[in-house]
C-alpha cells in the first residue's frame, strides 16, 4: 500500500467523533466507501494499530488518577444508573476493557491505600458526613502535639504564679504507692466443688475431656485435608496481582459485587478490541494463518520445521518456518519465514524487527516475513536481507545439485 494511502485512510479514523455505536464499526463503515478496492481485513487491521497507538496514550493519562474514575462510578452507582462504564469510556475515548481494568484495580485495592469515602457508598456500610472533615493520621499526630504543648505551658505559667509569692512552698506532686493484690487464700466455690467430688468422678471427667480434645483435632485435621471450595475461591481476592485482575475480567462471575461483575461482563463484551475477546480473537487468526503457511510449504514441497517442532527441541530463537533446506524467491535467499496476520506501517516493523527479525538474521542467515493484510510501501527496500510480502510466493527456486557450479572446470 503506498504511504498516501494510509496517511489518508489514518486521517478518516481521527475525524470519525465517538457515539454510542462501536468506534471500530463506524470507521469502518466510512472507510469501505471511501476505499472500495482494499480488503476489509486489511482495514481492520490498519485501525487497530490506530486505536492502540490512541489507548496508550490515554491510558497514560488516566491512570495517573484511578482514584477519581473510581469516586465518579462509585456516584453513578449510588444514582442507580447501568451501563456507566460504557458511558464514560466514549466521554473519555478509553477502551471500555482498558476503564474496567482501572476500576477493578482500584475496588481491589487494599482499605488503607483507598480514599476516604464522604457518602454512603454500597462498599462503605458505616456513613460518614459530608460536613466533617477527614484528618490523615499525621494531622491527628500534630493536633495531638500542639495540645500537649499547649497544656504544659499553661501548667508553667501557674507554677510561676505560685512560685511569685513567696509564702507558697511548691511541692512535688504525691506519689501513689501501687500494691499488689492480696493472694487469694480460700478457694472459689469451683474448686471447693472439686475437691468434695469423689476420684471416679474426677476419672470421668478427665476422660470425656480427652475425647472432646481428640474429635477436635480429627475435625481440623479432615478441614485443613479438604480442597478449598469454589465459593471460597471467589471470596479470595488477596494478593490482588495483575494475574488475578485478569482472571476476573475473563471470568467475571468471580467478582463479588454484582454491579461491578455487570459493568465489567459489558465493557468486555462491548470492546472488539482490548479484552480477553479480543485477544482471543487476535491469537486464533494468527493461529489460522500460522498454520496456512504451513500448508503453502508442504504443498510447495519445502522441507521445513515448525515453531512447535522446535520449542519441544530446544530451540531458543522460533520462526514460523526454519527451512532445512535454502529456497531462492527472486534474487533473495530464504532460511526461515515469519508469519503476520496484520497490517505493518514503519513504526510496527521497527518493533519486530528488533524483537525478533534480526534475532533471527543473525541466527540463521537471511529470510521472508509475510504480513498477510499488508503493509506500506517503503518497507520494501528497507532490509536488503529480508524479504517482505503479503502473499506467499508462487516462483521458487530450490537448491539442487545442478544449480551448483564446479570448482573446477
Amino acid at each position: 500500500m503506498k504511504i498516501e494511502i494510509y496517511n489518508n485512510i489514518v486521517k478518516i479514523m481521527k475525524k470519525v467523533p465517538p457515539s454510542g455505536v462501536p468506534h471500530s464499526k463506524k470507521c469502518m463503515d466510512i472507510l469501505q466507501k471511501v476505499y472500495p478496492t482494499v480488503p476489509k481485513l486489511t482495514l481492520e487491521s490498519i485501525y487497530m494499530l490506530y486505536y492502540q497507538r490512541m489507548m496508550r496514550e490515554n491510558h497514560i493519562r488516566y491512570s495517573q488518577r484511578p482514584q477519581s474514575l473510581y469516586k465518579r462510578y462509585l456516584q453513578a452507582v449510588e444514582e442507580g444508573e447501568t451501563k456507566i462504564l460504557l458511558r464514560m469510556s466514549v466521554e473519555l475515548r478509553i477502551a471500555p476493557a482498558l476503564l474496567a481494568r482501572i476500576i477493578l484495580e482500584q475496588h481491589y485495592m487494599p482499605e488503607s491505600s483507598k480514599p476516604i469515602p464522604t457518602h454512603r457508598t454500597p462498599s462503605s456500610r458505616t456513613f460518614i458526613p459530608k460536613s466533617k472533615t477527614y484528618q490523615t493520621p499525621k494531622e491527628m499526630y500534630s493536633r495531638q502535639k500542639n495540645a500537649t504543648a499547649i497544656e504544659s505551658s499553661v501548667h508553667t505559667l501557674k507554677l510561676r504564679e505560685k512560685g511569685k509569692n513567696k509564702n507558697t512552698r511548691l511541692e512535688p506532686p504525691a506519689i501513689q504507692s501501687v500494691s499488689k493484690p492480696a493472694r487469694r487464700v480460700f478457694p472459689t466455690p469451683v474448686e471447693e466443688k472439686w475437691t468434695k467430688t469423689t476420684e471416679e468422678e474426677k476419672n470421668m471427667l478427665k476422660k470425656a475431656r480427652e475425647d472432646i480434645l481428640q474429635d477436635l483435632k480429627s475435625f481440623i485435621s479432615s478441614k485443613m485435608k479438604e480442597e478449598p471450595k469454589q465459593s471460597d475461591t471467589k471470596e479470595t481476592v488477596v494478593p490482588v496481582t495483575k494475574r488475578y485482575i485478569t482472571r476476573l475480567m475473563k471470568d467475571t462471575s468471580l467478582i463479588k459485587d454484582k454491579d461491578l461483575a455487570y459493568e465489567v461482563f459489558m465493557c468486555v463484551l462491548y470492546d472488539d478490541q482490548y479484552g480477553p475477546v479480543a485477544d482471543a480473537y487476535k491469537h486464533s487468526l494468527g493461529h489460522d494463518y500460522e498454520t496456512k503457511l504451513y500448508q503453502l510449504a508442504k504443498e510447495a514441497d519445502i522441507s521445513c520445521r515448525s515453531e512447535d517442532y522446535m520449542r519441544v527441541n530446544g530451540f531458543d530463537k522460533t520462526p514460523d518456518l526454519l527451512l532445512s533446506k535454502p529456497i531462492a524467491i527472486g534474487q533473495h535467499v530464504v532460511n526461515w519465514v515469519e508469519s503476520k496476520a496484520l497490517f505493518a506501517d514503519e513504526e510496527l516493523h521497527e518493533i519486530y524487527f528488533s524483537e525478533q527479525y534480526d534475532r533471527y538474521r543473525n541466527r540463521y542467515g537471511p529470510g521472508m516475513v509475510i504480513y498477510w493484510f499488508g503493509f506500506v510501501e517503503p518497507l520494501r527496500e528497507r532490509h536488503t536481507d529480508i524479504l517482505i510480502r503479503d502473499n506467499f510466493p508462487k516462483y521458487i527456486k530450490y537448491m539442487t545439485p545442478e544449480l551448483l557450479e564446479p570448482i573446477f572446470g
